[in-house]
């Protein structure tokens, strides 16, 4: 996502597009897909850490697996703390940018 982002923004800076709809626009559809794909990850890893945590299946059951998820999860909440406070304090920028257009 990251990548699509400074492409298309070499390309607007590169060709001069200033359609400020088109803009928000495309920056509104990187933030949806962002947040969708962070959700649906979230959510992945603490449904394979509840299967882990069942029972030990030696067939599935892996050390580093069950690390890795546990530090999936603990960065992930961690960054949950940190996005809340910053969307509600940077959402009136863009809400009144919006309205100025």
């Amino acid at each position: 996502i990251l990548e699509f982002f400074a492409v298309w923004s070499a390309y607007v800076q590169t060709y001069a597009v200033h359609s400020k709809r088109l803009i928000i626009g495309i920056m509104g559809g990187v933030v949806i897909i962002g947040a969708s794909s962070f959700a649906i990850l979230f959510r992945y890893n603490l449904h394979e850490l509840r299967r882990l945590k069942r029972g030990a299946n030696f067939n599935r059951y892996s050390l580093n697996r069950t690390y890795q998820l546990r530090e999936n999860v603990a960065m992930m909440r961690m960054l949950i703390k940190i996005a809340g406070p910053t969307v509600v304090l940077n959402a009136p920028a863009f809400v009144f940018y919006g309205i100025h257009l």
